[in-house]
């Protein structure tokens, strides 16, 4: 990556996080609420039959996707996130919400305790995280490549979704080889 690229995701990251951090957590929750039935009114159209559904467990600055996972699950769906296993993240089964059935990870954000494990390739949709975005779906992580190397594994078929507040839309990211676009990106 070219120095001026890193420099400029680098301005970017640090903006983004104190925009996020600015968020009160009513606002917060408002746009949680409004991200998660947006979700589940854009797979019921984009992809009814998705059986296998990946999503982040968020952390306290992130969209919330609490009432989105819950429904999934009411629903029959299955549900994986991220784990940590002592060297890399995998998918694992996300059985319910509840405190036993989770733990605190290496950057203290949830994770399934539960040690399922599912190929990437087998996710139908993606829900995934980020700090900025673009309407045609570039995506800024947080820096470690954690979601792009899962990324990079999953089925071409499979449904890659980005959501973000709306300042978290920008009219253009730095992209490079290894990073993964995205097939929508939602906002309210």
């Amino acid at each position: 990556m070219g120095e001026q690229n890193k420099t400029a995701k680098s301005a970017l990251r640090s903006e983004m996080r104190i925009r996020r951090a600015s968020i009160d957590e009513g606002e917060r929750a408002f746009y949680s609420e409004k991200i998660c039935a947006e979700l589940i009114s854009f797979l019921s159209s984009r992809a009814p039959a998705a059986s296998h559904i990946a999503v982040y467990l968020a952390s306290p600055q992130e969209i919330d996707l609490t009432d989105f996972i819950r429904k999934m699950l009411k629903t029959g769906k299955s549900i994986f996130s991220p784990r940590w296993n002592g060297e890399t993240y995998l998918l694992s089964q996300v059985v319910s919400l509840d405190e036993r059935d989770l733990r605190c990870g290496p950057m203290g954000i949830k994770e399934p305790r539960e040690e399922n494990i599912l190929d990437p390739s087998l996710i139908d949709v993606w829900v995934v995280p980020g700090l900025a975005f673009t309407a045609k779906g570039m995506r800024l992580g947080y820096g470690g490549g954690w979601y792009d190397r899962l990324l990079s594994k999953a089925s071409s078929e499979s449904l890659k979704v980005g959501v973000a507040h709306p300042f978290q839309i920008v009219e253009s990211l730095p992209f490079e080889e290894h990073d993964v676009l995205l097939d929508a990106v939602l906002s309210v």
